[in-house]
């Protein structure tokens, strides 16, 4: 959130200062709303993807505790990502960062650009790495898992 933060008040809202580029052309900071989830699909559905947010930071929730999650140190950590990025988007989804402006925005808050000549990557931000960064490692764990488990009785039987 303190980056969105940062950069929102050093370029403004879109379309008040131009594309600052990092690495010309390929990489740079650039403000956009996105009423929508990750590459912008879902466009306008803030409440529903506020609700999905609601029931997994639940589901984050019991798995730490009811399920033990927590006892995994590499799953909490990988848990705590995927958690990170949903508060960060969260945050913004309920306009709690425009709070005093009229209107309120619902809008998660993007500023990395990324571009290959005329392809342009969809804008975004540090929680949405959190959030595919922490899927992609928990992809990973669960076929760590997997393989370090015994095999479970019905694949004994059937050997």
């Amino acid at each position: 959130m303190a980056s969105k933060h940062l950069v929102f008040a050093w370029l403004g809202l879109p379309g008040e200062s131009a594309i600052f580029w990092v690495v010309r052309d390929l990489a740079g900071i650039e403000t956009s709303l996105n009423q929508g989830a990750l590459f912008g699909l879902g466009q306008g559905k803030v409440a529903m993807f506020a609700a999905f947010s609601f029931v997994a930071i639940a589901g984050i929730g019991y798995w730490l505790t009811v399920g033990k999650a927590s006892q995994d140190r590499f799953l909490a950590i990988i848990l705590g990502t995927v958690l990170g990025g949903i508060l960060g988007n969260l945050y913004d989804r309920m306009g709690l960062w425009s709070y005093g402006m009229e209107p309120r925005v619902y809008a998660v808050r993007d500023w990395i650009r990324l571009s290959w000549g005329e392809h342009v990557w969809p804008n975004f931000n540090i929680a949405d790495s959190l959030l595919v960064v922490g899927a992609g490692c928990l992809v990973v764990y669960s076929y760590l898992s997997e393989a370090r488990s015994p095999k479970s009785n019905r694949d004994a039987v059937s050997e």
